[in-house]
């Protein structure tokens, strides 16, 4: 199986060669006091663990985006009185001494884009998301045995779309509705992210969606910060062309407009193992 061709290595060597640290936050910290971690440092999720130090959850830009289609202009009074479990979900866990092969074929099977990874006493010590495996993909040449895979085919369908116009309240929607982390904004070529939306609202316009929400979610979104700038192509690419240019993108996608399709760091992680 194509999955067999993953070199042979260890959760525990995946991190040291990744060297990334995971933010722990306490399962019954108040969100509000939280979200910052999020939209201030470069992490797919905050790991929720109990007061022995033990893997409860995550919270991710997503959970937090769907609070606003939930409690809408009341969202930040909801973030100030309620903590971080009543928000978690609980994602994949794997072992350092478990191997990426088993982790991928985990993966699959649960369709969790993220798996926290523990040590033996179940501590968290580790979060690995698709953007760190696309990497590995990279420099270990992994990505050579699907080479011939034509990129399309593992493309995500349809392009979800709005016009810069569109109002905040309404891509947040979106969003849920459609369970996707990235909208396309056609007439300007950008791209809108769970993760730009948090940062926008909680580093550039938070006293103003404290004092009116209702003014910042009904903004069309061309008059707030929250655009990324994705990889747009055009053309037929190699698969080493189409991960170089995700990686190297703002909003971490590809947009073929012609063809209305996006590609995203699951579509090349998981896709090929799936059709193999």
């Amino acid at each position: 199986m194509l999955i067999d061709n993953i070199p042979s290595i260890s959760m525990y060597e995946l991190l040291r060669e990744l060297r990334e640290q995971p933010i722990l936050i306490k399962f019954d910290d108040i969100i509000i006091e939280r979200v910052l971690y999020l939209a201030g440092y470069d992490k797919e999720a905050l790991i929720i663990i109990d007061d022995k130090g033990l893997y409860k959850g995550i919270v991710s830009g997503y959970d937090i985006i769907r609070l606003f289609y939930l409690y809408d202009k009341n969202a930040l009074h909801y973030m100030f009185k309620t903590r971080m479990h009543d928000i978690m979900r609980v994602i994949i866990t794997t072992n350092t001494n478990d191997s990426l092969r088993s982790l991928i074929r985990k993966m699959i099977k649960t369709k969790f884009g993220m798996a926290v990874i523990v040590d033996e006493n179940n501590h968290p010590v580790g979060l690995v998301g698709m953007i760190e495996l696309l990497k590995f993909y990279l420099t270990h040449g992994v990505y050579l045995y699907f080479r011939e895979m034509q990129v399309q085919n593992l493309a995500s369908r349809p392009l979800i779309e709005v016009s810069r116009d569109s109002n905040l309240r309404m891509v947040i929607s979106l969003m849920i509705n459609k369970n996707v982390r990235r909208i396309f904004v056609r007439d300007i070529d950008k791209v809108i992210t769970d993760r730009s939306i948090i940062q926008a609202l909680f580093l550039y316009y938070f006293q103003d969606l404290l004092e009116k929400p209702e003014e910042i979610l009904n903004k069309p979104v061309n008059e707030l910060s929250i655009f990324q700038e994705p990889a747009i192509i055009n053309v037929d690419v190699s698969v080493e062309k189409v991960i170089r240019e995700l990686l190297n993108s703002e909003a971490k996608c590809i947009i073929n407009k012609d063809s209305g399709y996006i590609i995203t760091p699951w579509d090349l992680v998981i896709k090929p193992f799936q059709f193999s």
